[in-house]
C-alpha cells in the first residue's frame, strides 16, 4: 500500500528524505492542522489541502512543524517547498 496522501488531494512536500517524515511524526504532528492545511496522516513528509487551506495556512503549518521538530529533536528542518507568486497574506 503506498504510504503518500491520496492523489485525489493537493498538497506540498516538506523534505525530499525519509528520515525527516519520521521526526515529524516522532514530534506527534501527523493529522495537525492549521486552516485547511494538514500534516498527512498516512505520510507524515506531506502537508495536504483538505479543501479550503490558504496559502498563509500552509506557511504557518510548515513553520509550525519546523519549530516543534527542532524542540522535540534539536533537528532544524530546511523545507524544499518553491513558491510560486507572491508572499501569503
Amino acid at each position: 500500500q503506498d504510504a503518500k496522501p491520496h492523489p485525489c488531494v493537493t498538497g506540498v512536500q516538506t523534505c525530499a528524505l525519509p528520515i525527516p517524515a519520521r521526526l515529524i511524526e516522532a514530534a506527534g504532528l501527523k493529522g495537525t492542522r492549521v486552516g485547511g492545511a494538514q500534516v498527512s496522516e498516512k505520510h507524515a513528509n506531506f502537508i495536504i489541502n483538505t479543501g479550503s487551506a490558504r496559502a498563509a495556512d500552509i506557511d504557518r503549518l510548515i513553520a509550525l512543524v519546523r519549530d516543534r521538530v527542532a524542540e522535540a529533536s534539536g533537528v532544524h528542518l530546511v523545507t524544499e517547498v518553491k513558491r510560486v507568486g507572491g508572499e501569503a497574506s
